[in-house]
């Protein structure tokens, strides 16, 4: 069986609060090979706080949101994405 190494990214924070934690892990390899992700994904990570993350996982858990609606809404709001 084949263990796959992974890194968090440099601009992650350390997962404290793993439930409310916006990053994922990626795949080392992934990140040598491709190091813009670190990039391309900075101006998420500093807008997914634990506060707002709280925030969006209890529109799904608690007001029953789905949860590509929650999602599509904040990039929106973030002006991440075309509305």
């Amino acid at each position: 069986m084949h263990h796959q190494t992974v890194r968090r990214p440099s601009f992650l924070p350390s997962p404290t609060h793993a439930r409310h934690h916006s990053a994922s892990d990626v795949p080392t390899e992934v990140l040598d090979e491709h190091p813009e992700i670190e990039e391309l994904f900075a101006p998420l990570s500093q807008l997914l706080t634990g506060e707002k993350m709280q925030e969006l996982n209890a529109r799904v858990d608690v007001d029953g949101e789905d949860y590509t609606t929650v999602a599509l809404d904040f990039l929106q709001e973030e002006n991440l994405i075309p509305d």
